[in-house]
């Protein structure tokens, strides 16, 4: 009786993260972590390394394979966070003075920084209101074209 407890709690527990990834709703994420992007099987990860410097990976899965971009040592300071704008749009804010969106779409998986005027036009009003002041009205300032 005891092994068959056992099997149900491992497999229970192999099971659970599956269903995380599965339930993840947009929202901003400001602590080291895994995030299920999604029914795919995609994923957003913030590692913390022994110094605890952090770095941020994606991983989406495009027609049952894993295509992961990854920025090391990204956040530089207290204040960062990543907004999931939805399973294929991610944005990161380095803690500083970069913002940058991550996206997956048909053409493939893109990368720009907001101080391209249609990426800062795109971003989500909730993002530029967790922006310091300084970092808004500089992105205002530099976007261009």
């Amino acid at each position: 009786m005891k092994r068959i407890v056992l099997l149900f709690a491992v497999i229970a527990l192999a099971i659970l993260p599956l269903h995380a990834a599965e339930t993840a709703t947009p929202g901003f994420v400001r602590e080291p972590g895994k995030v299920g992007l999604g029914k795919k099987g995609s994923l957003l990860d913030i590692v913390a390394s022994k110094d605890r410097r952090l770095s941020w990976s994606l991983t989406w899965v495009r027609d049952s394979v894993p295509v992961t971009v990854t920025k090391a040592e990204y956040f530089k300071r207290k204040g960062w966070f990543t907004f999931v704008e939805s399973p294929t749009r991610v944005w990161f804010f380095d803690g500083v003075d970069e913002l940058m969106v991550a996206e997956e779409t048909k053409k493939g998986i893109s990368q720009q920084s907001a101080l391209f005027k249609p990426v800062l036009d795109s971003c989500p009003e909730e993002v530029l209101k967790a922006l310091p002041e300084s970092v808004r009205k500089h992105l205002h300032e530099k976007s261009r074209g």
